[in-house]
């Protein structure tokens, strides 16, 4: 039997960094369509994509700006590759990244870096 997670490794050319359960949000939008507009969770990063939960489905091939909130505050632009809904209202999807955001990318790993060393907030 064939490992139903294969078809996204397979095609993988750099490593991902797993962010959550640090919790790295913001808003997904599209200068082409007004319309596409979505809150974010950053799921993974690699060094030329994103791995996004969002709240609305948007299209494969769509141009968007991802502007994650503080304390990351960054501006990315990506294109959707795939996208996939949990059937609980919600979408998982894979970016690429802009060829000219790749030092936003620096940016957001040490943004990560930094996030993921601080010790959890009192409750």
């Amino acid at each position: 039997m064939s490992d139903p997670n294969k078809k996204f490794t397979a095609n993988r050319a750099n490593i991902r960094t797993q962010v959550v359960p640090t919790e790295i949000v913001g808003i997904l939008s599209s200068e082409e369509n007004p319309q596409v507009h979505a809150n974010l969770l950053l799921w993974d990063f690699s060094e030329g994509g994103i791995g996004l939960w969002i709240s609305d489905e948007v299209a494969s091939g769509t141009r968007v700006l991802l502007s994650f909130a503080p304390p990351v505050s960054l501006n990315i632009k990506a294109s959707i590759v795939w996208m996939e809904s949990d059937k609980k209202g919600a979408f998982r999807c894979g970016l690429k990244v802009d060829p000219s955001d790749h030092p936003q990318m620096v940016l957001l790993e040490a943004s990560f870096r930094k996030l993921k060393n601080q010790p959890p907030k009192a409750p």
